[in-house]
């Protein structure tokens, strides 16, 4: 099983966004609207010694033009988005599955939409019995009992 990198979901899902520019969450400035952002909050929780269960938010921020700030147009990309990963992705040879997608407005107007979605999925911890790692082959156990009786 190839592990899923990253940067290979950030390129998806930039990629499956075809109608607007998507920059990650670094570009400050001079961007083009409308536009996404893209940015993932990543969390990893141990499974078994091969095998890490991953947790992952996918945040997209949706910026209109400023004509566009009107409800209608939020609902319509937040409309676009569901449908366009409403059951998930493929990255690489994998398929990540979306188990939520949420959207709010934030910012100080209330003029920025922000659509989180949540995926879990199984990779594997890159562990290789054979890396020279300590592994225990036989165990003794030696037990001494005393008759209470």
């Amino acid at each position: 099983m190839d592990r899923i990198q990253q940067t290979d979901i950030i390129a998806t899902v930039a990629g499956m966004i075809k109608d607007y520019p998507v920059y990650d969450d670094e570009e400050k400035q001079n961007f083009n609207k409308p536009c996404f952002f893209i940015k993932l909050i990543p969390n990893l929780v141990r499974n078994t010694v091969n095998v890490n269960k991953n947790k992952l938010s996918i945040m997209l921020t949706y910026f209109p033009k400023n004509y566009m700030k009107r409800q209608i147009e939020y609902l319509k990309v937040s409309d676009e988005i569901r449908n366009l990963f409403a059951q998930g992705f493929p990255v690489k040879n994998r398929y990540l599955h979306i188990d939520s997608i949420q959207d709010t407005r934030i910012g100080e107007l209330g003029d920025i939409l922000q659509i989180e979605l949540e995926t879990n999925y199984f990779d594997t911890t890159g562990y290789n019995y054979n890396d020279g790692y300590d592994i225990v082959q036989n165990v003794t156990v030696e037990t001494d009992f005393k008759d209470r009786s």
